[in-house]
């Protein structure tokens, strides 16, 4: 599950003395059973602005496990064996995949990879990329990626990854909302974006929800 805080002195002027004590409350907290250690031990996941942190649920007083800096919005995929999150610095913008047992880096998800796939597809698709809108710089700039339910696959703002391969499998239509990005269902076949479901298959457009916007 997670969860998300906010606390004013910590999110406007972190330290790293209050880091510790006060990151359940200032940042966003993820939590998963730790497949690396014994029955009922669980990771946990912090970020800030622009830093990722690892922690043992049972361990806050020796220190995260590992530290990811100039990381933000970072996600467990479903055994909380890989990590991804966003970039903060880089240009093109990010997406980055991390082991959580060594912090090695496992796969980079390039933005302009991203543009030129959205660019080569639908004109809607195009010209929402082009304008800094759906699926463009903007929407995967402020969006979390998430895994789906599998672990196999990634989406990032309004576009598909499988981390195994260095192009995207699919930017999608956002043809409505503020294109804050979007999230797997959990029974793994369809992809929600602002009001849209999608067909995760075919890629197709099932309906509209004006209640989800």
């Amino acid at each position: 599950y997670s969860l998300q805080h906010g606390c004013a002195a910590c999110s406007v002027h972190p330290t790293p003395q209050c880091r510790r004590c006060c990151c359940l409350l200032c940042c966003i907290l993820q939590a998963s059973p730790w497949q690396g250690g014994t029955p009922g031990d669980q990771l946990l996941l912090s970020s800030s602005r622009s830093e990722v942190l690892l922690w043992r649920a049972d361990g806050w007083d020796t220190g995260p496990l590992f530290t990811w800096n100039g990381l933000t919005r970072g996600r467990f995929n479903p055994t909380a064996s890989q990590i991804v999150g966003v970039a903060v610095s880089s240009s093109p913008r990010q997406a980055c995949l991390y082991d959580t047992s060594t912090s090695v880096l496992l796969s980079t998800l390039d933005e302009a990879a991203a543009a030129a796939a959205a660019g080569s597809g639908s004109a809607a698709t195009a010209a929402n990329a082009a304008s800094g809108a759906a699926g463009g710089e903007f929407v995967r700039g402020t969006a979390s990626a998430c895994f789906s339910p599998s672990g196999e696959l990634i989406l990032w703002g309004a576009t598909l990854w499988d981390p195994r391969v260095p192009a995207p499998l699919h930017t999608f239509d956002q043809l409505s909302g503020a294109g804050a990005g979007g999230c797997f269902h959990p029974g793994g076949s369809e992809i929600i974006l602002n009001s849209e479901v999608w067909d995760l298959r075919t890629r197709k457009l099932l309906r509209s929800v004006p209640a989800l916007d």
